[in-house]
Formats: structure tokens, C-alpha cells, sequence
């Protein structure tokens, strides 16, 4: 069943349907009315620029970072 975004999870807590599966980040927010499941599918992220925007000369451009491992060096990046 398609449902508009705002009302995912006031559905579920409603009962109109059993689970849901969308990309939704984990907040402790969420947290307080609903239960996850263990990551069930995983891809990178990325950001896209056209090519003659400023920054696509950003720090770390075309590098392959992981919050699990690069966390200090995507902040500062971000900052």
C-alpha cells in the first residue's frame, strides 16, 4: 500500500498495516512510538554537483567515506 510519508508511521501505530519498509533513519523521536528490525538493505551515499559547480572541488570529492570508520573526517568536511 502506497502512503504519504508524514503518515507512515501514525498508520502503523493506528493498525492500518502490520510494517513498514522505507528508508527511514532511526531517531530517538521514532524511537518512542515504534520498532525497528536490523538494517535489511545498505547502500553508499553520495552527493551529486553538476560539473562546473563550486563544489564538486570540496575536500574528500570522489572519495569513498564511512561513518563507521571516517566519522572525525566527514565532520570536518561537512563543517
Amino acid at each position: 500500500m502506497a502512503q504519504d510519508w508524514e503518515s507512515i508511521i501514525p498508520g502503523l501505530t493506528a493498525g492500518r498495516y502490520d510494517a513498514i519498509m522505507a528508508g527511514m533513519n532511526i531517531t530517538d523521536c521514532r524511537l518512542e512510538v515504534i520498532n525497528f528490525s536490523r538494517v535489511y538493505a545498505g547502500r553508499p551515499h553520495a552527493f551529486g554537483t553538476m560539473p562546473n559547480s563550486p563544489l564538486r572541488n570540496l575536500p574528500g570529492a570522489g572519495r569513498v567515506l564511512s561513518f563507521a570508520t571516517d566519522e572525525a573526517e566527514i565532520r570536518a568536511v561537512i563543517e
